[in-house]
């Protein structure tokens, strides 16, 4: 039995499969990595070593069995690109071909996700990540076939295991595999708090934070709210023509770094112990307590009535 052919694969993809050597493989090299990763922090560094090279070797045969001259990986799918970007498969000039390939697959999907199981997970994080926050907060809000927002206007109150496991017009779905209570397509939530809202862990135990909303013009505020071990993390935004309002809350214990884009910037209520300008963000230094930015959008009318 060939192993790398064996399983669901990219399970309910939108007719869109992914080949289960390329997955397969694109996992082998994940798991050595981790392994890597695990031997370092228990202090195994000759396992460290030994998982490292393993996972270069990995690397190396992916990149010849898998992907040709104009960075076009084996199956040219959406979860293709996904995992190697996730995975770090590929070289600095294969993975800007990645990127654009991921772009124009969504893109020939007339800009919907086509994803399964396995690569809806790291769809929108990947695009953030690599500058297209845009595209992911347009796949978020897509409501139609294909989209969370199309499980909304059937009826959905909680995350289905397919995107039409009910709707208005054909009722329910084949009743043999049709969860109405499914962890999959919820993944998208990690990606609304760490990049929506902005929360990312920055130590074991939030210790340490960042608070680094990504907005978009899309929406018009986001409202998020975390239960950390060290107490509640609160972070808001609201915007109007003219401004946007940030509000959050820092738990006892934790340290924070703030990020809010630079410009023209009211701090309105916290006590700030330093602040960094890093890629276009100034990134404020602070405790606990509560904090309230206005960022001005518009010098003629800056004067805000949120509240």
């Amino acid at each position: 039995m060939n192993w790398r052919l064996v399983g669901y694969g990219d399970w309910l993809s939108i007719e869109d499969d992914t080949p289960k050597d390329v997955m397969a493989t694109a996992y082998f090299a994940y798991a050595a990595k981790l392994t890597a990763k695990t031997a370092q922090a228990l202090g195994k560094a000759q396992n460290a070593v030994k998982y490292r090279q393993l996972f270069d070797e990995i690397k190396t045969a992916y990149n010849k069995a898998y992907i040709n001259n104009e960075g076009v990986i084996k199956g040219d799918t959406q979860c293709c690109y996904i995992l190697a970007l996730k995975m770090k498969l590929l070289s600095q000039e294969d993975i800007s071909k990645a990127i654009k390939h991921l772009i124009r697959t969504i893109e020939r999907k007339k800009w919907h996700l086509s994803s399964g199981f396995v690569g809806v997970s790291y769809l929108l994080p990947m695009l953030t990540e690599h500058g297209y926050n845009d595209i992911a907060y347009k796949l978020l809000l897509n409501d139609t076939y294909p989209s969370w927002d199309y499980c909304i206007k059937n009826g959905a109150t909680t995350i289905w295991e397919r995107w039409n496991s009910y709707t208005l017009e054909n009722g329910f779905g084949d009743v043999g595999m049709n969860s109405f209570n499914h962890y999959s397509l919820g993944s998208i939530a990690e990606w609304m708090y760490r990049n929506m809202a902005g929360i990312i862990c920055f130590e074991p135990g939030f210790k340490k934070i960042q608070i680094k909303p990504m907005i978009d013009n899309k929406l018009d505020f986001v409202s998020a709210e975390y239960f950390s071990i060290r107490g509640k993390i609160v972070s808001t935004w609201k915007k109007d023509k003219a401004n946007v309002l940030y509000r959050f809350v820092i738990p006892a214990g934790t340290i924070a770094r703030i990020c809010i884009p630079d410009g023209n910037i009211m701090m309105k209520r916290g006590k700030i112990e330093s602040y960094e300008i890093v890629d276009g963000f100034r990134v404020y230094q602070t405790g606990s307590g509560k904090y309230v930015f206005i960022s001005v959008l518009n010098r003629v009318n800056s004067e805000t009535n949120l509240q």
